[in-house]
């Protein structure tokens, strides 16, 4: 019979003080998102219910903004973003910047920036740096998604309708050839329902 013993002592790194202060953020920071998600789904099935909007205040730190360690941590920001929390677009672009010279192949680093870019209207730049995630070793058939769906905007914005019109039945082609099959309530659903409305003559004519 062999003897049990632990492989290696835990490391320091999980005692440290800048790890227990994440966690306690974090922790924090999914407390409120529960919160509001819930709170969220039950007014779309309930019109009539309304509750008030989620107060993530006290999950706003602007130097840890500025300062994402890894890409979960920027993925977290990037939700409470897209609540319409006060966060900067500038310092989420710094953030991305940091995290990018660490993980240069990861596609969803690219698709944070160029929305962050987009949102200060640098169009250009979110052009580049979208078509620069599909280059990524590290993507997935969902950031393909929503790489060509952000393409397809930007270049709307750019009035280039050859470009958009391209991604956006380069999307359609995507969404149906994967296995899965989407609700119409979820984000993907979302998309492909945007992609058919802009290859219709009539979703192009803004661009005239």
């Amino acid at each position: 019979k062999g003897e049990g013993s632990l492989y290696k002592k835990a490391e320091s790194a999980f005692r440290a003080e800048e790890l227990k202060n994440f966690m306690e953020w974090y922790c924090a920071y999914q407390e409120v998102s529960l919160v509001s998600t819930v709170s969220e789904g039950i007014s779309r099935r309930f019109p009539f219910v309304k509750f008030k909007d989620a107060d993530f205040s006290r999950v706003i730190n602007e130097s840890f903004v500025k300062k994402c360690r890894n890409p979960r941590e920027l993925w977290s920001i990037f939700r409470l973003w897209n609540h319409g929390s006060k966060i900067k677009a500038e310092d989420i672009l710094k953030s991305c910047d940091g995290l990018i010279k660490k993980y240069r192949e990861l596609a969803i680093l690219y698709i944070i920036k160029a929305k962050a870019l987009a949102k200060l209207k640098l169009n250009k730049e979110a052009e580049e740096t979208l078509l620069q995630s599909l280059k990524c070793q590290i993507i997935s058939p969902y950031d393909k998604i929503h790489i060509y769906n952000d393409l397809a905007e930007i270049y709307l914005k750019l009035k280039n309708k050859k470009m958009a019109l391209k991604y956006a039945q380069e999307n359609i082609k995507l969404i149906d050839s994967l296995s899965c099959k989407y609700s119409c309530g979820d984000k993907t659903g979302k998309i492909y329902r945007n992609m058919k409305r802009l290859t219709e003559k009539s979703g192009l004519e803004k661009l005239k």
